[in-house]
This record gives structure tokens, C-alpha cells and sequence, in this order.
């Protein structure tokens, strides 16, 4: 039986940091989709077809206010895989968006091993939301 594909998106507006993510994530068990438009992506994980990414890489330096504001609206939606960041996060921003890793940006091997700790045998099936 083949392994099982992490599904993974990511949130990259900087070409450099979107490259750097390739690099540490070209492997056949990754599936891996960088987009730079906020909003989409969150429609996309919200009311999109699954099966949904396992786990979003957000890079939290190149997201304004707003895009911050607006990416908790997949929790909302009823996304609930794992948030990894990269970048600075505080501590209200990562209970916000349940945010599971920060990690600094362009450390050779880093990417994958937060993975493998992460561990992504996780439903990701729309949940509805508790009020």
C-alpha cells in the first residue's frame, strides 16, 4: 500500500520564502499548493470540495490586519487541521487561530521535521460550528 498523502496549503506572498518552502517540502507523501490571496484560500478550506489540506502554512510577516482578521473566519468555517506559522506569533494570535507551531523562516530541514512532530493522521472533515 503506497503512503498516505499530507495534504498541505500555504499562505506565501514572498517569492523567496515560497521557493524556500518548495525546497523543504519536495517529497512524493507532500501535496503542497502556495497561493498569495488570503481570501481565496479561505473560501477554498470553508466551502470548498474535499478532501481539505491537512494542515495551512500561513507566513504571518506578509499578512496585513485584515488578512490576519479574515483567516479566522476557517476556524469558523469549520476548518480544523493544523496551523503552521511562520514567523512571529504572539501568544493571543496563536490561541486565536489555534496556531499548533511557529517557526522561523530559511532553516535548512526545519519545515519537514515540524511535520513529521506534527503528525497528520487528523480529520479534516467540516465540522459545524458550537455556539
Amino acid at each position: 500500500m503506497p503512503p498516505a498523502v499530507e495534504r498541505i496549503a500555504c499562505i506565501a506572498k514572498d517569492p523567496g520564502l515560497a521557493k524556500w518552502i518548495r525546497e523543504e517540502l519536495t517529497h512524493p507523501r507532500y501535496a503542497l499548493e502556495i497561493v498569495d490571496d488570503t481570501a481565496k484560500l479561505v473560501t477554498a478550506l470553508t466551502t470548498g470540495t474535499p478532501p481539505f489540506p491537512q494542515v495551512l502554512i500561513v507566513d504571518l510577516d506578509e499578512l496585513s490586519p485584515t488578512e490576519l482578521l479574515g483567516l479566522h473566519s476557517i476556524r469558523d468555517g469549520g476548518w480544523f487541521g493544523a496551523i503552521i506559522a511562520i514567523g512571529a506569533a504572539s501568544a493571543d494570535l496563536r490561541v486565536s487561530l489555534a496556531i499548533e507551531y511557529a517557526v522561523p523562516p530559511f532553516r535548512p530541514g526545519l519545515l519537514g521535521r515540524t511535520l513529521r512532530e506534527l503528525g497528520l493522521s487528523r480529520s479534516t472533515t467540516k465540522m459545524e460550528k458550537l455556539e
